[in-house]
């Protein structure tokens, strides 16, 4: 039985609605559906599950002796017998029924991983046993492929955290002195501390990712996303920037499976490999790594590494250069679903923008034929969605108060290709620039589900000028213009926990904004002040206001 069908049960035995469940877990009831759907699971052993069950396991407290019987045959036979011996207890029983962790791969497969894992870990004891750096004999039949002619391989033995960290750097080193284009392929199982927990460590190891990616390689990595809200909040500030190069293809295991060994794949295809395997039992004395300069141990272990790719899918999509018409279509499919959207730009918004000044900008920009139809078709399904969506749900926009003020310093203003969906920025003119915040003023004054927000920075990212999305349970994006503005590209996904990552994200950067930064009448009055300075610049070359 799958968590869905186990919420579901456990709902109606109570007589629990969706909102009243999501008000008493401070939640949106449409993630409620979702989980009853199957659309969406919570992480193993994560906050939810652990609400889920004091809820429910209060909703049993105070029921009849009829239902309380129901709640134990649902359980199970453990249940009947022990569940009136401690209030633990049954909590405990409630958890792992609950848990949405069971059953969640074929049975096949997961022997299989294990069995993977054991001859991994059998391959380590026998290596520790040896000097490192030669070729050894093979020490019984469970190197299997990875000991041709009865040989095992040459490598490397580093031992602990640290010495799992300077493996890993020098495999990008390695990298770096190949020509590209390379593939590497990421891996890891393990609770991420080893990587975390050196500050200096990071900082190398996201300089040196950065290098492997510009000079052209590419990186393929399997993420696990079952872990803490806080870890996975502070591995995507290092991986989105590099998610933009475009070279990073990013899968993840749809469900989680307990797994005895926890192994580690960092590996150079068809050269080298980094690898390590550990388990409840392992402390730092007999925490091993390897590291083989060895295409046929790379072969052996892109193999292993294959079979867990196999059984994920994609975490993002990534559009880069020129795809903006894919990116487009994608944002007005996003408009259009119901729920909150949130947006932190990194320049004017296009969100307001009539029709009719993106088909001038458009004509502008010699963009014609079925092209500008395409995207004014687009540009008006945006604006109904908003219309629609509008009074139900909030619409928020941050834009940066220091583009505004240069606006009115330079007299220059452009629409940004993350805006305005092209490969190039898109000049506005003085009437252009009016029109626009114009409208948005009009929406501030009409809508009251409709935030406009001005930022002085994005406290996140200081290094990289990043645009956020997150439209309500359902996807979020992370956006940039590239080097000197000239290469635009955008990630987009949406599996659940990197979408609250996502939101949180958001809501801290939003938080830090000055309360009268997100003053409705003072918004109001920084953007018709701009909007007044370039009526005068009209009237100044002679056009009408």
């Amino acid at each position: 039985m799958e968590f869905p069908e186990k919420l579901n049960l456990l709902m109606e035995l109570f007589s629990v609605s969706n909102s009243k469940l999501a008000k008493q877990m401070s939640i949106d009831p449409s993630l409620v559906s979702k989980w009853r759907h199957g659309n969406r699971l919570p992480a193993r052993n994560a906050t939810y599950i652990k609400d889920l069950v004091l809820y429910f396991y209060e909703m049993y407290q105070g029921s009849d002796a009829m239902i309380q019987h129901r709640l134990r045959r649902l359980l199970g036979e453990s249940a009947e017998l022990h569940l009136d011996d401690s209030e633990m207890e049954l909590k405990q029983l409630l958890m792992e029924w609950l848990n949405p962790s069971t059953d969640t791969l074929p049975q096949q497969e997961y022997h299989m991983n294990n069995s993977q894992g054991q001859q991994m870990i059998h391959m380590v004891q026998q290596l520790l046993n040896q000097e490192p750096g030669v070729s050894k004999p093979a020490a019984g039949p469970e190197m299997g492929d990875m000991a041709p002619g009865g040989m095992l391989r040459q490598y490397h033995l580093h031992q602990g955290r640290p010495g799992r960290r300077r493996a890993v750097l020098e495999l990008l080193d390695q990298t770096m002195q190949m020509e590209p284009p390379q593939e590497m392929l990421l891996l890891s199982q393990e609770d991420l501390t080893w990587m975390m927990e050196s500050r200096d460590f990071m900082v190398e190891w996201n300089r040196k990712l950065m290098t492997v990616l510009s000079m052209g390689h590419k990186i393929t990595i399997i993420h696990h996303m079952d872990r803490q809200e806080e870890d996975l909040s502070s591995i995507m500030k290092y991986w989105i920037p590099l998610h933009l190069t475009g070279n990073v293809n990013s899968w993840y295991f749809p469900k989680y499976v307990e797994m005895p060994i926890k192994n580690t794949y960092f590996i150079l295809k068809n050269h080298a490999a980094v690898y390590a395997a550990v388990h409840a039992n392992t402390t730092e004395d007999n925490n091993y790594t390897l590291y083989f300069r060895d295409p046929l141990v790379a072969k052996a272990l892109e193999s292993s590494y294959q079979t867990f790719l196999n059984q994920c899918i994609p975490l993002v999509n990534t559009y880069v250069g020129d795809q903006m018409d894919s990116y487009m279509a994608h944002i007005t499919e996003l408009e259009e679903e119901a729920g909150t959207w949130i947006g932190w730009k990194n320049g004017l918004s296009s969100a307001s923008l009539s029709v009719s000044v993106y088909e001038q900008l458009l004509v502008q920009e010699g963009i014609g034929g079925a092209e500008r139809w395409k995207r004014l078709q687009m540009q008006q399904r945006r604006l109904e969605a908003f219309r629609k969506n509008i009074i139900h749900f909030s619409y928020i926009e941050v834009i940066p108060l220091p583009l505004l003020n240069m606006m009115c310093r330079d007299d220059l203003a452009t629409l940004n290709q993350l805006e305005s969906f092209t490969t190039k920025p898109l000049r506005l003119k003085p009437e252009h620039v009016v029109a626009l915040l114009e409208n948005m003023v009009d929406r501030l004054q009409k809508h009251p589900n409709y935030e406009v927000y001005l930022a002085n920075a994005n406290p996140l990212w200081k290094e990289i000028d990043l645009s956020l999305g997150y439209k309500e349970n359902r996807v979020a994006l992370a956006a940039s213009l590239g080097p000197n503005q000239g290469r635009p590209a955008a990630i987009l996904t949406g599996e659940g926990n990197m979408t609250q990552v996502f939101e949180g994200f958001l809501d801290t950067a939003i938080d830090s904004i000055p309360g009268n930064y997100k003053s409705r009448q003072r918004v109001i009055e920084k953007l018709l002040k701009v909007a007044k300075h370039f009526r005068q610049q009209m009237r100044t070359t002679g056009q009408q206001p």
